[in-house]
Parts: C-alpha cells; structure tokens; sequence
C-alpha cells in the first residue's frame, strides 16, 4: 500500500489504486440520486466491496449520502478521487 500498488477501502478490502476513479464513473451515470443496490450492481461488486468504496467517495466529496440514504454524485470533473 505504501508503494501505491493497493487502495484500501476498508480492513478487510483492498482494490487496485484506481478503484475510486473507476467506481465514481459507473455511479455517474446512474439515475440520480441512486440506491447503494443500485450502484453495487453497477460497479458489478459485493455490498461487502461497494460500501467501503462508497464511504470513500463521500468523504472525497465526489458523492453525498441523502437522509434517505441513497446517494447522488456531487462531482465527476476534476481531480480524481485519491486513495485516502
């Protein structure tokens, strides 16, 4: 991880480095807002694996969670979603 060859999304997940960036393309084009089951089968992962990825986003600020708590993509330009 420290040589940038894995992203870790959560303790038990770990993705290639570019996972953020390639799964906020498939959410974006989803009907928005989108449900969490909605983008799991987009991103064509668990909801083991799609949640810790989602969190991530969110605290990217590439998505927001609503009150309902589906979610809605709040930016697709710009610097990609760093692995944190």
């Amino acid at each position: 991880m420290r040589a940038g060859a894995l992203f870790r999304a959560a303790d038990a997940v770990l993705l290639l480095p570019d996972a953020p960036r390639e799964a906020m393309r498939r959410p974006a084009v989803l009907e928005q807002p989108f449900t969490v089951a909605r983008a799991r089968a987009a991103l064509h992962t668990t909801r083991r694996v799609a949640i810790p990825v989602l969190e991530h986003l969110e605290r990217a600020g590439r998505i927001r969670r609503l009150p309902d708590d589906r979610r809605t993509v709040v930016r697709v330009d710009g610097p990609e979603a760093a692995p944190g």
